[in-house]
């Protein structure tokens, strides 16, 4: 299935695709979680093709999605992504462009317990 966009997502929040913003956002926000462990919801990052580094900065990520189908697999894998002006699309992984890469990774939002615990332990309360 080409990577095509889907009329009846038009208007769906998508704010988390933000650069440093985002990256902020999820390293503050999620886990890291992998391929055997995604579920609908979760957030996929492409890196960089050319960077030796495998965690997420600024300096590496090329593009965010979000998991709209899985069933644990790279080739079973729907993301619904937006490309700037272009608008939002869904498709499989392996449909992102060549210049992005193949190195992904994988993130879930962190549970309330273990924010609060994350925070507690930062003194932060």
């Amino acid at each position: 299935m080409p990577y095509m966009t889907n009329p009846k997502i038009k208007n769906e929040n998508m704010n988390y695709n933000k650069g440093d913003y985002a990256l902020e956002y999820i390293n503050l926000n999620y886990k890291e979680v992998d391929i055997a462990n995604i579920k609908i919801g979760n957030i996929i990052a492409v890196l960089n093709p050319y960077s030796d580094k495998s965690k997420c900065s600024s300096y590496n990520i090329q593009h965010f999605g979000k998991i709209v189908k899985t069933d644990n697999t790279i080739s079973g894998t729907i993301i619904r992504s937006k490309w700037g002006q272009d608008g939002i699309f869904e498709g499989n992984i392996n449909d992102l462009p060549d210049i992005y890469g193949d190195k992904v990774k994988f993130y879930r939002k962190k549970t309330l317990k273990r924010t609060l615990k994350r925070l507690i332990k930062r003194n932060i309360f």
